[in-house]
């Protein structure tokens, strides 16, 4: 059963602008990189827009979610890998970008085997965790976008914003998630049953209410 708490933000999180929720990244800041990798050329190309007379690179959920669809091939996995790393770091990662694409062979890898069952996690977490730049927010942007289910359970982003709207008790429906900073990947199978059980009984799409809580759950005052 949800609480009132959250229940009164189901007009909102039905509403939540999901596919347009775009990020902005300065092409600039990338052109150094462009040359790397044919495929992370192609993402800078793709998406490039004019506003305001300065060039950028506009990535949208949507844009993922149909990248995400053709993940069959290699070629096409690298994209979204680095269109995901775009929409998700528009200001460069601190450098992550680099260590993207020193592993992007072994993240296509990883990638290429996705756990369907909760059994399978811990595996999958070993070897993510054994390359560098692949961190939580990442892997689970991934994963996301590709469509992955986990035990039936949507894959769902799970960044350090969502991470503290559990460990800081804003809503009572996630108070015994025990998900943290430190245990978030290790715990991310069972991130997704709560999330996925909380959706379910506010009549709502799972990455509808992650968005949610991202958008607004550090601003809302803890129970």
């Amino acid at each position: 059963m949800a609480s009132q708490k959250l229940l009164k933000y189901r007009k909102l999180i039905t509403n939540m602008p999901l596919g347009e929720h775009a990020c902005y990244a300065k092409r600039d800041l990338w052109r150094k990189y462009e040359k790397k990798d044919s495929q992370l050329l192609w993402v800078l190309d793709e998406y490039s827009n004019e506003n305001g007379g300065k060039k950028l690179v506009v990535i949208s959920r949507g844009d993922l979610f149909k990248l995400g669809k053709m993940t069959k091939t290699k070629k096409n996995m690298r994209r979204l890998i680095y269109a995901t790393f775009l929409w998700g770091f528009p200001n460069g990662g601190r450098g992550w970008i680099k260590k993207i694409i020193k592993n992007i062979k072994p993240i296509v890898n990883l990638l290429q085997n996705p756990p369907v069952k909760e059994s399978e996690w811990k595996s999958f977490k070993d070897k993510a965790d054994k390359i560098h730049g692949l961190g939580v927010a990442t892997v689970t942007k991934l994963l996301y976008f590709m469509g992955s289910r986990i035990d039936g359970n949507q894959a769902l982003i799970l960044d350090s914003k969502v991470i503290s709207v559990f460990e800081r008790h804003v809503f009572p429906d996630f108070e015994h998630s025990g998900i943290t900073v430190s245990t978030a990947l290790t715990k991310y199978s069972d991130c997704l049953k709560v999330m996925n059980k909380v959706a379910r009984d506010i009549n709502v799409t799972p990455d509808k209410l992650e968005m949610f809580l991202f958008a607004f759950g550090t601003s809302i005052k803890a129970s």
